[in-house]
């Protein structure tokens, strides 16, 4: 049985007031949408009324008639001359309270919060029909209706019919989804046994009744916000006790699937979802920023990295790119045209700092800054970008000094070999710096994570699931043991170990599906468009996962960072130096600090 949105149903069965209900076409058909429950008893006066004429006419102004009418078809939206068709919710039902019907069979282990859903939506006294029917109104406000016949429900279909009442009236909702939610009467035993876990036991449950609520009334706005707050607060209830969920697994396992049940309630996700869509202007932004990129070929002409022109003459890339290369040895190809039309090779004429931080094993950070001698046709193409940007009221170029923060939007812009592209639709999942409070919710949420992918990699192995789990929190913690800042103002900042560095470098983490030779990429914020980190690597090409997680991620040397190694470098260019190489990275310094934004 298909069904349509009831406007949708009106456009197609437009009817002549006061006449008998013309047949619909079988795409046409709509189920009872509106959430009136009406009463039995009203719905069999009616069937007397229409009686053995087939038809009777029932005024807006009747009150009796149209408590049961309301109950079928949508009053309020039904506009002058629309027609329709009442089909056999018998029908309806049927799929509903099969997969109802399947609760009974579930092992305890394994029980979904269905039969939860199915007690709170069955309805003794739930208007159905158990045969066909017609109604047509007319602009008088009048509705002529026929061969309307009630019945009652079972249990099962009770649950049904409200559930395929508000997937009509446009509810996002499904059984396959609500399966994915753990029986909070699991989560009550586990409480028993831990009184830790009672405060998110009651929480889980307050967030199922407020979703049973909404499937019952989806036309109210206010039960749909109550929803999406009850979820909202049930995740920061993990994360209020989390040292708790930290040391007992089996309060974590069954936490952690309630939180992914949770998730996969599509009318939630504003709760557990990123912002993922963005202005048209911003693609436009991006691609004219795409012209900055190039190719960084080793010392035999092979593209390795990738990099960012600052100016038209300073790019800025990864300082690994250089471990055993020299870089007089090396050459940058621009894109001439901003598309992957490339230069010939560019000499590099300089390298800032010298040797490039990131090439020896033991240096503390990972960028350089190198120089070419650009042609002509390059320094048009960055001059007419930039006028571009300003002219769409963006900035030319922004480096900003704070850092990225939890689960903002970012992408990267690289060179894959001659091809460049954009690794967009990621999102920052372990900062650089974190102040106290946003560290113990990016820990929860990282043992979310860790809680998944211990039960996928060693399913049914209770003893390797907690082994995964704990190794892997432990060097979550040691990545962030550093503190910076002092006061109201610490800090934890990230520092982890490359594969390519015998120390740990700052960086921040986030998930998205580069490849070789992106090293030296610029990573830019969605949100303000701002240079946040230069890309260091990640999870090997080839690497099959569902999720970054704080095992695999990929990473990037802050900006905030190179800005301030930067400052140092410069303190050592004398400002009364006047050869080509001084003069030429106080302008690199100039450039950065006009693009330096807090």
């Amino acid at each position: 049985m298909r069904s349509l949105p009831l406007s949708a149903a009106m456009a197609a069965l437009a009817g002549t007031a006061g006449a008998q209900p013309a047949a619909p076409a079988t795409d046409s058909l709509i189920v009872p949408i509106s959430n009136d429950t009406g009463t039995l008893d009203a719905f069999r006066r009616l069937q007397e009324r229409i009686g053995t004429l087939g038809q009777i006419t029932i005024r807006q102004d009747d009150p009796e008639a149209t408590v049961a009418l309301k109950a079928l078809i949508d009053v309020n939206t039904a506009g002058p001359g629309a027609s329709g068709k009442l089909i056999p919710t018998a029908q309806a039902e049927k799929s509903s309270a099969e997969l109802m019907s399947r609760i009974v069979g579930e092992r305890p282990e394994s029980a979904s919060a269905l039969s939860f859903f199915r007690d709170r939506l069955k309805r003794d006294n739930l208007p159905a029909l158990a045969s066909s029917g017609g109604w047509a109104a007319a602009a008088t406000g009048e509705f002529y209706v026929s061969s309307v016949a009630p019945m009652t429900p079972t249990v099962n279909g009770g649950a049904g019919l409200v559930a395929e009442r508000a997937k009509a009236s446009g509810v996002n909702m499904s059984w396959a989804q609500i399966q994915l939610l753990p029986d909070p009467d699991r989560l009550e035993k586990a409480a028993s046994r831990a009184a830790r876990f009672r405060g998110f036991s009651e929480q889980y449950r307050q967030t199922l009744a407020s979703l049973a609520t909404f499937m019952s009334q989806p036309n109210n706005a206010a039960a749909k916000l109550e929803a999406v707050d009850q979820a909202r607060n049930t995740y920061a209830k993990f994360v209020e006790n989390w040292d708790f969920y930290e040391t007992d697994p089996d309060a974590r396992a069954l936490a952690v699937r309630a939180l992914d049940g949770i998730s996969r309630q599509s009318e939630l996700k504003s709760v557990y979802g990123v912002k993922s869509s963005f202005q048209p202007d911003s693609y436009r932004s991006i691609f004219l920023q795409s012209a900055r990129i190039v190719i960084i070929n080793d010392d035999k002409g092979m593209p390795i990295c990738s990099g960012m022109a600052v100016t038209p003459e300073w790019i800025l890339t990864a300082g690994h790119c250089f471990i055993s290369q020299a870089w007089q040895a090396m050459s940058v190809r621009f894109s001439a045209s901003g598309g992957n039309t490339l230069s010939v090779p560019l000499p590099i004429e300089d390298a800032w700092p010298n040797p490039p931080k990131g090439s020896l094993a033991a240096d503390e950070t990972d960028f350089a800054f190198i120089r070419v001698v650009p042609p002509q046709t390059v320094v048009d193409t960055f001059r007419k970008m930039e006028q571009d940007l300003a002219a769409a009221g963006n900035r030319t170029l922004c480096l900003r000094e704070r850092p990225g923060v939890y689960e903002e939007p970012v992408l990267a812009i690289a060179q894959a070999g001659n091809d460049k592209l954009v690794y967009d639709h990621a999102y920052i999942w372990y900062p650089f710096q974190l102040y106290p409070s946003e560290l113990k919710r990016v820990t929860a949420m990282t043992g979310i994570r860790l809680q998944r992918l211990s039960e996928a990699f060693y399913p049914g192995d209770k003893t390797g699931q907690v082994k995964f789990f704990d190794e892997n929190l432990q060097g979550f913690k040691a990545a962030y043991a550093r503190q910076v800042g002092s006061g109201n103002q610490q800090r934890s900042a990230y520092y982890a170990q490359p594969r390519e560095a015998s120390v740990v470098r700052p960086m921040f983490g986030f998930d998205t599906d580069t490849q070789h030779g992106n090293s030296g990429a610029p990573v830019f914020s969605r949100m303000d468009g701002c240079l946040l980190g230069v890309f260091g690597g990640g999870r090997p090409d080839g690497v099959v996962i569902t999720e970054a997680s704080w095992r695999e991620h990929e990473f990037a040397t802050p900006v905030t960072v190179i800005i301030d190694a930067m400052g140092l470098a410069a303190n050592a260019v004398s400002p009364a130096a006047l050869d080509d190489v001084s003069l030429k990275r106080r302008a690199l310094v100039a450039a950065l600090t006009a693009a330096t934004s807090p």
